[in-house]
């Protein structure tokens, strides 16, 4: 990895005394200045504030490891809190005066200097091991425990590999004592392996209860219809596929999916990870509010997790709602402002995928180009995807679709939800067998006459949208118009 300490190399060799080196992980800020000490020829400590003097006085205990003069560089993980303090920045700005003393390397999870400070300071951030690292250190640490990869196990090369993508993003330390945990309750890397790197991810989400792993996410077959979506998905993979091999090709961005409500945006947002065979993180905004913690920085917090986590997809349900309405927006600003700038400027493999009911809701700077790839507009399927739909809520309930009248289903369906579909399945379930009798076209016919669709009690809202998307956003099912596609009686 000594070619991604490049930039932290060029600022230990500066003349900067005060370093903020922005890393999510303790032991991984460690190694990069351990590894370009070794490169440069520095020696170098850490100081925090694990006794009660320092705590009390930080500067104080901070000034007498700088007096002792032992030293070239002094890393801390205990002063991202204070130096945005102004009171604090001024006293470090006098304490790093001494000519010939160390320089100080503060390791941040966000910037936030006080403004006194920042002429003062170099900015590094320092990448995340990429999946090629993260292979390498597995090996490595099974190799270290004596564990031998068995020639006549020819599936044994894919279980790891499935493994090792799955253990990409945790922490070094985290990592490493999985490694150790796979070697020593089950080296032939089967199941149980599975349950402990799930269980470490598991572990390193916890403090993080505003992002959730997504197991086993719903498979591309449960997606009724959505062709074109489901193209674009394939191309996107593929395109990242030979952008690894090549270099050439950025990896996707991701995609907003917009329309209307119980039409399949959230279901084809999770199973985008199954097509790109990827982990589904999911990131629930309403909760980022509320404690000590700012709502900025906890979303900068998951965004870098996310980061670690990366190939994945990151699932943001529901935006309008989470960054709230016209008159609410001035107080979401500064998470609107966060999410922008890190879906334009980051580039690692964090596939965003995002779904809105309300279009109008959403602040114009996070639907303008470059935010996402596309912008997809999902309405209320047509008859051949009304058809998909039924059959796969059919099979669901373990019926087979073949033994009832569908083209007469689908004639009765018009204009209802994906979401309606599989309500009316399940209620004629339920009526089939509180009544000891087969499931038919005449109960599953009685029960959408008994069910109301959104577009009866919402017309006006859905015109609104689908007037939106004719020059915005592109139609997950078909090529054609937005608006004189969706102005047909039945797509």
């Amino acid at each position: 990895m000594m070619h991604v300490y490049d930039d932290l190399l060029q600022a230990l060799s500066d003349i900067d005394r005060i370093i903020l080196l922005q890393v999510q992980d303790e032991r991984l800020a460690q190694e990069a200045i351990q590894s370009c000490s070794k490169q440069l020829g520095h020696s170098w400590t850490t100081w925090d504030l694990g006794s009660t003097r320092a705590a009390n006085d930080p500067l104080d205990s901070l000034h007498q490891q700088i007096d002792k003069n032992e030293t070239d560089w002094i890393l801390s993980f205990d002063l991202a809190d204070h130096i945005s303090d102004p009171v604090f920045a001024r006293q470090l700005i006098q304490l790093i005066a001494v000519p010939d003393g160390p320089v100080l390397i503060i390791a941040v999870d966000a910037p936030r200097p006080a403004p006194a400070l920042q002429p003062y300071i170099r900015f590094v951030k320092l990448p995340v091991p990429s999946i090629e690292d993260t292979i390498q250190r597995v090996i490595k640490g099974l190799k270290n425990t004596g564990w031998k990869e068995t020639s006549t196990d020819k599936e044994l090369p894919i279980r790891l590999a499935r493994l090792v993508r799955m253990m990409h993003g945790l922490s070094l330390v985290r990592l490493d004592r999985t490694v150790q945990r796979l070697a020593k309750h089950d080296p032939k890397l089967g199941d149980e392996a599975h349950e402990l790197v799930q269980q470490a991810r598991r572990e390193q989400l916890h403090d993080l209860e505003f992002l959730e792993m997504v197991e086993n996410p719903p498979a591309e077959e449960q997606i009724g219809g959505l062709e074109v979506l489901q193209g674009w998905l394939h191309r996107r993979r593929r395109a990242t596929q030979l952008g690894v091999l090549k270099r050439t090709v950025p990896p996707p961005r991701g995609m907003l999916l917009v329309g209307v409500p119980g039409c399949g945006k959230s279901l084809a947002a999770q199973v985008s990870a199954s097509v790109f065979q990827v982990p589904l993180l999911r990131l629930e905004f309403g909760r980022l509010r509320g404690g000590t913690e700012g709502p900025e920085r906890r979303l900068l917090r998951c965004l870098a997790e996310a980061e670690k986590a990366s190939p994945c997809v990151l699932w943001l349900d529901e935006i309008d709602h989470a960054l709230g309405t016209i008159e609410t927006h001035r107080e979401n600003q500064g998470l609107v402002g966060t999410l922008t700038s890190w879906l334009q400027e980051h580039q690692t493999e964090v596939f965003v995928a995002a779904t809105a009911n309300r279009v109008d809701m959403l602040p114009p700077e996070l639907v303008r180009k470059g935010r996402f790839d596309e912008i997809f507009f999902v309405d209320l399927p047509n008859r051949t995807e009304r058809a998909d739909i039924l059959r796969v809520h059919m099979h669901a309930v373990e019926e087979d679709a073949d033994a009832i009248d569908i083209e007469k289903l689908i004639d009765s369906t018009t204009q209802y939800t994906g979401a309606e579909l599989e309500a009316i399945v399940r209620e004629a379930k339920i009526e089939a067998t509180l009544s000891s009798s087969p499931l038919t076209t005449e109960l599953l016919v009685d029960v959408v006459s008994q069910t109301v669709p959104l577009v009866r009690t919402h017309e006006k809202e859905i015109r609104k949208m689908r007037e939106w998307a004719t020059y915005r956003a592109r139609s997950a099912s078909t090529d054609k118009g937005v608006l004189a596609y969706f102005d047909s009686p039945d797509g």
